[in-house]
């Protein structure tokens, strides 16, 4: 249709023509029909459309987009997309997957009842086609130019369809992303699963739309072992330095806030509702799910700007108790780059007058390797700390390792000072009191060459985090030097 024809239009068949030429548009005309509340719009809803109109195009096969919850998300990608696609190629195929299934059967319905509005019948299909009575279900309807919509899970049970494009919205479960189990079940999905099922691996496209939850979500998997994707990252807050910033070489698109804290949406999110959601999301909630950085901006639960640097000449020559805690894992990175750290810390208690404690952390290290590797490194540690260092190993809850704990107690460990202990509790209340003793300025460590990273790993110990390896090791011995049992005296040098 040319300009002058527009002239011929009358305001509705206008407005329809604007929204086949334009898909923010389209969301706009749309909306009533999806949703009863007031259509409130904002710049970000104009970039996810730029995007997925580059999409449509061939431009962009691979797309990466991460924001807040409640922010249109669902909607633009997975309800008012599809619809507007096929406008123009009703014959394309499409596939939805998220975490729960239930969540991909909603956005069907609501496309489909896009589809099937009398007004999407009247200006965009004019009985060119019709979706098909015989497959025209909840998890799978289709049109008579052949063209489909599938609605799945992660994990789900439609092994051997295809499609031209493949959304995945949202792939973690917020309640279960801790759970490094439910972690990796969803990335095998994506790479054994999902990596096979584009009909034309030349021309068809993903989409990965989701909040960030977990340093080892499948946003980080993408990042790490993916190349070609554009990566829209949308925080509520605007970050100059955001980890992972908006990577768009196609469209040239950057974010166009420029201000530290701007908000994304603010016709709907203002300052009084962010600061709300902060206080309730909590301070790894928010860092995740409102700025998709899984670790907060400034570290983790642990403020390790409190925590000094010290020499053995400015402390006390007796102290009265030294403990070397291990955090146990057993995969070399040769084998496993991704794989968690064996690591060990020792803390030393001293007494200060007035009856005050302080904590040394005397020494940590932290490695992958293997068992065999792993048990060589804690003997040769255990005769480098001496005979007045104790040793402990933590049996974490439910786990079979109490049969590896005395066996290091009996095999690895014999002649030193060694005590297991049963963990109880979140591994974040285990470590509540080594993160209050930092907070009040009681713990210091001596210096040496390992101080640096350790404060970087110490700084991302918290949910979210792939690195909370030297945290639990830590907060283990530090609760073990703070007990009194009876056989801890006065010890010298």
């Amino acid at each position: 249709m040319t300009a002058a024809s527009f002239a011929f239009l009358d305001e509705e068949a206008l407005r329809a023509e604007q929204a086949r030429r334009n898909m923010h548009t389209f969301i706009q005309e749309a909306w009533s029909i999806v949703e009863s509340k007031q259509f409130v719009d904002g710049w970000h809803i104009g970039a996810i459309c730029e995007h997925l109109t580059a999409v449509k195009n061939g431009e962009i096969l691979r797309l990466l987009i991460n924001i807040p919850p409640r922010c249109m998300k669902s909607l633009n990608v997975c309800v008012l997309w599809q619809p507007w696609c096929w406008i123009e190629d009703p014959s394309s195929k499409w596939l939805f997957n998220s975490y729960a299934q239930s969540l991909s059967i909603r956005d069907s319905i609501k496309s489909r009842d896009v589809i099937e509005s009398a007004w999407y019948q009247k200006h965009f299909v004019k009985g060119d086609w019709k979706l098909r009575e015989d497959q025209n279900e909840k998890t799978r309807w289709q049109n008579t130019k052949h063209g489909y919509r599938l609605a799945s899970s992660v994990g789900g049970t439609n092994t051997g369809e295809g499609a031209d494009i493949i959304i995945v919205d949202d792939p973690h479960n917020t309640q279960k992303i801790n759970s490094q189990a439910e972690r990796q079940a969803a990335l095998d999905w994506w790479d054994q699963t999902m990596s096979t099922r584009l009909n034309d691996e030349a021309t068809g496209a993903y989409v990965v739309i989701m909040q960030r939850q977990h340093e080892r979500d499948l946003t980080a998997h993408i990042l790490e072992s993916e190349q070609g994707y554009t990566h829209l990252c949308l925080p509520h807050e605007y970050e100059v330095d955001h980890p992972t910033p908006t990577i768009s070489p196609v469209l040239g698109f950057k974010d166009p806030r420029t201000q530290e804290g701007e908000p994304l949406w603010p016709e709907r999110f203002g300052q009084d509702i962010i600061d709300d959601l902060k206080k309730r999301m909590g301070r790894y909630g928010w860092a995740g799910q409102g700025q998709q950085r899984p670790t907060p901006k400034g570290g983790g639960l642990i403020d390790v700007s409190m925590i000094g640097v010290m020499d053995l000449g400015d402390l006390p020559e007796e102290w009265q108790a030294d403990w070397r805690a291990w955090d146990m894992a057993g995969t070399d990175e040769d084998d496993n780059p991704k794989a968690a750290y064996t690591s060990g810390t020792r803390i030393r208690r001293y007494k200060l007058k007035g009856g005050i404690s302080f904590y040394l952390v005397v020494h940590a290290e932290w490695f992958k390797k293997g068992p065999k590797d792993v048990e060589e490194r804690i003997r040769n540690r255990a005769e480098l700390d001496g005979h007045n260092t104790c040793i402990t190993i933590e049996k974490e809850p439910g786990s079979g390792g109490k049969t590896t704990i005395e066996d290091y107690a009996v095999r690895v460990l014999d002649g030193f000072t060694f005590e297991k202990s049963d963990a109880t509790g979140s591994k974040w209340e285990r470590a509540r009191g080594f993160m209050v003793a930092v907070e009040a300025g009681q713990v210091a460590m001596l210096r040496g060459e390992w101080n640096e990273k350790y404060l970087e790993l110490l700084s991302r110990f918290g949910p979210g985090s792939a690195v909370n390896d030297i945290g639990d090791s830590s907060a283990h011995a530090f609760n073990m030097a703070r007990r009194e049992p009876e056989w801890v005296g006065i010890i010298k040098p």
